[in-house]
């Protein structure tokens, strides 16, 4: 194909609205925001895609003191629109079709007093929140929220709340203390897909309350754990029977205390384990717990992520010992180390390189598909090298994925 036709085939794809529409829908939400700056056309094809995958953060801010009622809007961490009610009791009605392209919402909603209010006004806050999940509500669409219920609150609006937030196909709580104020055991379950623990809100007593009004939880993620009890958290999931029965994904941050990882052996098989320990001092200290807890899941996960980022090594690092990992599909392991009082070393927890050479890889990965590895590149002691990702794609038809490039 000579140079004109190239061009003029190329030309023809990036005017075809049905090619770009296809392209566009596997585009990432940073790539898609430099999409739309190419021309009109590929904007207005672009714009599905956009609100497809787009946040937009609502806070609902009652005052109760005035007749002042705020809805701020922010799409994508950047202000959209800030609107005031002069009639709090409508909310629909201003909102009209602003967010109508969107389905992927987080909302905070507060209440400001300075003084006792009656039970009237507090009964129109939570009208007002009620109207508001209804509005916000997509097929398919998604909602982040932490609630606060009050004593002066009628349980059917609270039930209607509910179960606004249930009809949601996919729901994120991050996890606060609405459980403290008012007796609950006569309001639904609430459905949620996804736990977030922050620890600097999270209540350091009486755990299992938290737990016990959640069902259908598929993942629980700790921004933090080194300073909650995660022994703690782990026993109140187990004390709610099944109603944490499909819980298949831990996502844990730590920098410190980091025996408390056993404490996730406790829990069933999980089907994703995602475990970063980031900004500490690394010593042998670590390797017990992470065994233990890996070795329990090992027989039931299908992707296990691992990242030491931005630590410090002090004392020379051992590896786990054996472990099959029978439906383990996709293996993650990022590292960013600083070897402080200790020669760099190898840090292959798996000893991948040993079980590549003398052909046993297979024996504790039977059904490994895709290994993933991000490291300094510079590194004197590389997870994987060339030799070994080239085996990995020829001789067991493993993809590596290095520092974000396919490789092999």
């Amino acid at each position: 194909m000579d140079t004109k036709a190239s061009v003029e085939l190329m030309e023809s794809i990036f005017e075809n609205e049905l090619l770009l529409a296809n392209i566009f829908s596997w585009l990432d939400l940073d790539t898609i925001k430099i999409v739309r700056l190419i021309n009109t056309k590929w904007e207005s094809v672009a714009r599905k895609r956009f609100s497809e995958i787009s946040l937009v953060f609502v806070r609902l801010k009652f005052d109760l003191s005035s007749a002042n009622t705020r809805i701020k809007l922010d799409l994508n961490n950047k202000p959209f629109l800030t609107l005031w009610l002069d009639d709090g009791n409508d909310i629909i009605t201003p909102l009209y079709d602003q967010l109508a392209p969107f389905k992927n919402f987080k909302l905070v909603f507060t209440i400001y007093a300075e003084t006792v209010i009656s039970d009237e006004r507090m009964e129109e806050a939570y009208f007002c929140l009620n109207q508001l999940i209804r509005y916000l509500w997509r097929p398919n669409g998604s909602l982040t929220h932490s609630m606060g219920f009050f004593q002066n609150t009628s349980k059917d609006l609270l039930r209607s709340i509910i179960d606004g937030y249930n009809a949601f196909s996919h729901v994120e709580i991050e996890a606060g203390e609405y459980v403290w104020f008012i007796n609950t055991s006569d309001l639904p379950k609430m459905i949620c897909h996804t736990i977030r623990i922050n620890p600097t809100t999270f209540p350091l007593t009486n755990v299992s309350n938290v737990f016990s009004h959640y069902v259908n939880t598929k993942k629980i993620i700790f921004e933090d754990a080194s300073l909650i009890n995660l022994d703690q958290v782990v026993r109140a999931i187990i004390g709610t029977g099944e109603q944490f029965g499909k819980l298949e994904e831990i996502d844990v941050t730590m920098k410190m205390n980091f025996n408390q990882l056993a404490a996730l052996a406790g829990l069933r098989g999980l089907k994703r384990l995602k475990i970063r320990i980031n900004d500490t001092i690394i010593s042998e200290s670590p390797m017990p717990a992470l065994q233990e807890c890996i070795t329990k899941h090992a027989a039931t996960l299908e992707f296990l992520h691992l990242e030491w980022m931005r630590c410090r090594v002090t004392s020379e690092l051992s590896k786990l010992d054996s472990i099959e990992f029978q439906k383990l599909r996709k293996l993650y392991f990022g590292k960013n180390l600083l070897f402080e009082d200790v020669a760099e070393h190898e840090v292959d927890l798996f000893d991948l390189h040993v079980a590549i050479q003398n052909g046993t890889l297979r024996k504790n990965f039977p059904v490994l598909k895709m290994i993933e590895i991000m490291e300094p590149s510079e590194t004197f002691y590389p997870v994987l090298n060339s030799s070994n990702i080239s085996e990995l794609g020829v001789k067991y038809g493993i993809q590596v994925m290095y520092n974000g490039a396919l490789r092999g």
